[in-house]
């Protein structure tokens, strides 16, 4: 991990594995996978069903964007409080 990244993060700790370091990546870089994405790429469900717009989490009835994940969704409620 980097000098730069361990003093913005310091509740992480390192090294991270490769795993880590791709997830790491994509939150920063706000490549989520989102529903929304999904749905406006075209791709299917492995039941051959196209994605559905909103978040398959909560019952909050709204799109899945990345903010949502962030900042609204009840699935990460309990993490938020730890942070």
């Amino acid at each position: 991990m980097s000098e730069k990244l361990s003093e913005s993060t310091p509740h992480l700790s390192g090294p991270f594995d490769s795993l880590e370091q791709r997830r790491l990546a994509v939150l920063i870089t706000g490549a989520i996978r989102t529903q929304i994405r999904l749905s406006a790429a075209g791709v299917k469900n492995p039941q051959g069903e196209e994605f559905s717009r909103a978040c398959p989490h909560c019952n909050l009835d709204v799109e899945e964007i990345a903010e949502h994940i962030y900042w609204e969704c009840t699935l990460g409620a309990a993490l938020r409080l730890q942070t």
